[in-house]
């Protein structure tokens, strides 16, 4: 029953540990850029999350989302599709620090924690639906 059940939900409990693990990443670089480098907060996010996503794209193809992509043309446009995500996300985590930070006085460092839950569910959702998604690799294959 319990390997059932972990089969059924391993690309999900596969993301949450990738997840965990790109957050640390995230984090890490961030407070250490922010807090003993004394980087810009702003600049500090950015550079984090070039880390993060380099880090998130290796895992999630080969862990996660299982990638079967082995020509450049075709990994090219994963990559792509997935830094394209990544941007977007990145856009709202960016607004969301200038008005948590800026706006409402708010320590950069919670709210960095903050939106780590929300930047990770966009992820998700993005990579899932977008980036990963079953049919687009099979026709992809095909290419």
């Amino acid at each position: 029953m319990l390997k059932k059940l972990m089969k059924k939900y391993e690309e999900l409990i596969m993301y949450i540990i990738v997840g965990v693990c790109t957050m640390i990443v995230s984090l890490v670089s961030y407070f250490i850029m922010a807090n003993t480098l004394q980087m810009y907060y702003q600049a500090a996010n950015i550079i984090s999350w070039v880390l993060a996503v380099a880090f998130a794209y290796v895992t999630n193809k080969k862990y996660v989302f299982k990638s079967p992509y082995t020509s450049v043309q075709a990994t090219t446009k994963e990559l792509v599709s997935f830094v394209s995500s990544r941007v977007a996300s990145l856009l709202v985590e960016i607004l969301s620090m200038f008005f948590f930070v800026q706006v409402c006085q708010i320590d950069d460092n919670i709210v960095k924690l903050m939106n780590q839950v929300l930047v990770t569910v966009l992820n998700y959702i993005f990579s899932k639906f977008w980036v990963f998604r079953k049919e687009k690799q099979h026709r992809g294959q095909a290419e």
